[in-house]
């Protein structure tokens, strides 16, 4: 296969992933390649209503990175999570106050690593309405991914 780079000079390399940095020419991998392996962002959100109303509060938020190579998973960095709160749930007395429980393993071993990565962070969020003497039971909302050697991932959030 011939590549022109960007002065017009012919470049004769391999069908691979390959980036030529120094002549600046790109070659980009086959569609099976590219579908093979890869890296993903998975994300989920559950959203916190104040008791006894259908009004949004708040979210709970979770973002997880993977990487694949279609047989196996290669790479999970750690979830990013984060607490929103609206401009009503600060006037009703909503807070966050940041991860309560996390889990995570593999599961199905194969091909010298794991088919899968379960994933579950549960967060808090205090609900102290004010001029009330005290504070209705902590608002527990939860997220799980699962993450898969083939770059599917499921979410679920309660």
């Amino acid at each position: 296969m011939t590549l022109l780079n960007r002065y017009g000079r012919g470049l004769r390399i391999a069908l691979c992933a390959t980036v030529v940095a120094a002549i600046g020419a790109v070659l980009i991998p086959a569609p099976s390649q590219a579908a093979a392996s890869g890296c993903k962002v998975a994300k989920a959100s559950v959203n916190i209503q104040a008791r006894g109303t259908s009004v949004r509060a708040g979210a709970f938020n979770m973002e997880q990175r993977w990487c694949w190579n279609g047989q196996r998973i290669t790479h999970v960095y750690k979830p990013t999570t984060w607490g929103s709160i609206t401009g009503l749930g600060r006037t009703l007395g909503v807070t966050y106050e940041g991860v309560a429980t996390n889990t995570g393993y593999y599961f199905w071993p194969q091909n010298g690593g794991y088919w899968g990565r379960f994933t579950e962070y549960q967060a808090k969020f205090n609900y102290c309405p004010p001029r009330i003497l005290f504070c209705y039971s902590p608002f527990l909302p939860r997220i799980r991914f699962e993450l898969y050697g083939d770059g599917v991932y499921h979410s679920s959030g309660s």
